[in-house]
């Protein structure tokens, strides 16, 4: 996700806790024909996480974030959705 030739239409954001929403919210928007950026897919093993997400929120048209009691008190939910 370097370039605009991989320009998708939405980041899922979540925390592992909530990995089974954002795959079913990802698979639910792909089967409707829209592209996604999901961690467990698309986030390579080794992967810097921070940069990724970073990344992300910039080749996307679109975030979501699936919101629980764990994303809000996660280290990383808060600065996805800003």
């Amino acid at each position: 996700m370097d370039d605009n030739n991989n320009l998708r239409d939405f980041f899922i954001s979540y925390t592992g806790a909530d990995r089974e929403w954002a795959e079913w919210i990802a698979s639910t928007l792909e089967e409707a024909a829209y592209t996604t950026v999901l961690q467990a897919w698309d986030f390579g093993v080794g992967a810097h996480f921070v940069n990724e997400m970073h990344t992300a929120t910039q080749y996307t048209d679109r975030t979501i974030g699936v919101l629980s009691h764990v994303y809000i008190e996660s280290e990383f939910g808060q600065a996805e959705w800003q």
